[in-house]
Order: structure tokens, then C-alpha cells, then sequence
């Protein structure tokens, strides 16, 4: 009898031994499983990020309009793209001019003296009193506004800003010139880029160097070794049906 109650004691405390075990492997699994639950949504969330890019593209950046409110005169305009590579809308970007520095023949940089603080940069197509944030969808590619220079005033170069930032130069001499653009984003990394301004060939000649996305092509144009003459772009304007737009300068 004595034998068989402990037999039984025995079998109680090892069901009871298992049970605990099961529990604890139940638990170790929800334990998992809610781990893998929140990686996956994170995965997700990182895969369908938003991301930038900035670069240069010829065949998108050279354009020439009237400019009504400087007396209706021909205004050469520069832009540089952005791209959002993600899959997710790239929320509240905006573009700004970070530098501006002088360049030598040689190569060398020197800060502008005159370019002492950051200056914000105008979506292209948006009104002249819109400086405000733009959204930017999945392969979309947008300009942003960056330099211009007119037939009236052909030696000055102008980079975009509103309202006229006080103390900062904006209104350059010819020469050659290193500047960097910074994109940012609420929901997404930042990105830089830098390019070279040739403004040494007048006013419709100004050169921007930069580089190209993945899997972009730039627009061959004859005669120029890849850049735009004036009266191509007047003729690829009419072509290509772009409505003028009026500029503030």
C-alpha cells in the first residue's frame, strides 16, 4: 500500500513536472513569435523606406524663359533632380544650398566669401510664392530650382532664394564654382550632392557637373559635347509643348 502511494505521489509530480515544462516551452514560443512579430513589420517598414537621391541630369536641367518682371527678357535657368528611390512617399522635402565655393583653374576651393548661411531652394512648377515642402511619390523625379543668369544682366549669376536671405550673397561673377545641395525629408535619410558650375561662357552657356542616377541615360545633344546651345533649347521648349513660367527675380 505504502508502494503504491508513492507511486502515485511519484506520477503526480512528474505530470506536474511536465506540465511545467510545457508551459515553459508554450511561453519561450509566444515569447518568440511576438519577437518575430515585431521584426517583420520592421522589415517592412525599412524595406518600403523612402530614399533620396540628387544628382544632375542634362537632358532635365537647362531651360530658357522669358522672365516677365525683369522686362520680359530671356532668362537661362539651371536646375538639379531628386528621386525618391523607395517605395514609400517621401514626406516634407525640402532642397537647400548649403555652399557655394569659388574654384581655380587648378581645382582648388575657397569658401565664397559672401556665402555665409544656408539658403532654401524652390521646387520647379510651383508658384513663384510657394517655397513650401513638397511631397515626393515612388520614382518620381522632381526639380528643384537652383541657378539662373539673364540676357540683360549677363554677368551675374543668380542662385534662387526667397525671401533674400540678409547678409548672404546669392548674385555671383562669372567664374567656376563648387556648391552642394542638401535634400531632407520627414520620414527619410537625408542626401548631399555636390556639383561644378562653369559660369566662364556667358549667360546661355552655363555648365552644371554632376552625376547620373542607376539606369539614367542622359540626352545626347549635337554640337555641344552633351550640353544644350540657346537655340536648342528654344527649339526642344516649343517641341516638347513646356509652358512658360514666370519667374520673380
Amino acid at each position: 500500500m505504502l508502494h503504491q502511494t508513492a507511486q502515485v505521489r511519484q506520477q503526480t509530480l512528474d505530470h506536474h513536472r511536465g506540465a511545467r515544462r510545457s508551459l515553459r516551452k508554450m511561453l519561450d514560443l509566444l515569447a518568440a513569435a511576438k519577437s518575430v512579430g515585431g521584426w517583420v513589420p520592421s522589415l517592412w517598414r525599412f524595406a518600403r523606406r523612402p530614399r533620396l537621391h540628387v544628382y544632375f541630369d542634362p537632358a532635365q536641367t537647362y531651360m530658357i524663359r522669358t522672365v516677365t518682371d525683369a522686362g520680359g527678357v530671356p532668362g537661362y535657368f539651371c536646375h538639379v533632380m531628386v528621386r525618391n528611390d523607395g517605395h514609400d512617399v517621401a514626406r516634407k522635402c525640402r532642397g537647400r544650398l548649403t555652399a557655394v565655393l569659388q574654384r581655380d583653374a587648378d581645382g582648388r576651393t575657397a569658401p565664397a566669401p559672401g556665402f555665409v548661411a544656408p539658403v532654401v531652394l524652390k521646387w520647379a512648377h510651383e508658384l513663384d510664392w510657394n517655397w513650401n515642402p513638397r511631397d515626393i511619390e515612388h520614382d518620381v523625379r522632381r526639380r528643384l530650382d537652383l541657378c539662373y543668369a539673364l540676357q540683360s544682366a549677363p554677368q551675374q549669376l543668380r542662385f534662387f532664394s526667397h525671401p533674400v536671405p540678409a547678409g548672404v550673397q546669392t548674385i555671383f561673377p562669372p567664374g567656376l564654382y563648387t556648391i552642394r545641395i542638401r535634400v531632407d525629408a520627414e520620414n527619410a535619410a537625408h542626401r548631399e550632392g555636390t556639383f561644378n558650375i562653369d559660369f566662364t561662357h556667358g549667360w546661355s552657356q552655363m555648365r552644371v557637373a554632376g552625376t547620373l542616377p542607376r539606369n539614367t541615360r542622359p540626352t545626347s545633344y549635337p554640337h555641344s559635347h552633351g550640353y544644350p546651345q540657346a537655340s536648342e533649347l528654344h527649339g526642344a521648349t516649343r517641341s516638347r509643348g513646356w509652358r512658360s513660367r514666370e519667374t520673380t527675380v
